[in-house]
């Protein structure tokens, strides 16, 4: 599926959803598909480039280490604290969060910068 701005949908990463997360202060939490019972539904703004479920946002941070290894994707209340997630030009269906593609590794979920092989992601409508 493609992301259409405002429509609600949910992200499903090797058949498990993102779920919302459990903020205790203002400080970004990275997401996982094991935080809470309770999966994320998001709405994309394609003006700003972010992902936004119920006041929380989703992407990389935007002062991260300059290795090429995988970077945390995480949860912000303050969109300027990451850096934009976009649609791949060539299949909408694809979110790039800041060029990187969505993978997970404990079921903690990265960008990946060199080109691993993505697992399943899909977006589903809600």
């Amino acid at each position: 599926m493609g992301v259409v701005e405002g429509d609600p949908f949910y992200i499903l990463v090797k058949g498990a959803p993102i779920t919302k997360p459990i903020l205790e202060d203002n400080n970004p939490v990275q997401a996982s598909l094991i935080a809470s019972p309770e999966r994320a539904i998001f709405t994309y703004n394609a003006s700003s480039n972010h992902l936004e479920c119920e006041g929380l946002y989703l992407g990389r941070n935007l002062v991260e280490d300059r290795s090429l290894l995988p970077k945390k994707v995480v949860w912000s209340r303050d969109p300027e604290r990451l850096l934009p997630v976009k649609t791949d030009e060539n299949d909408p269906g694809k979110l790039r969060f800041s060029g990187g593609l969505l993978t997970v590794m404990n079921g903690q979920l990265f960008a990946s910068l060199m080109g691993e092989e993505e697992p399943t992601v899909e977006l589903v409508l809600v």
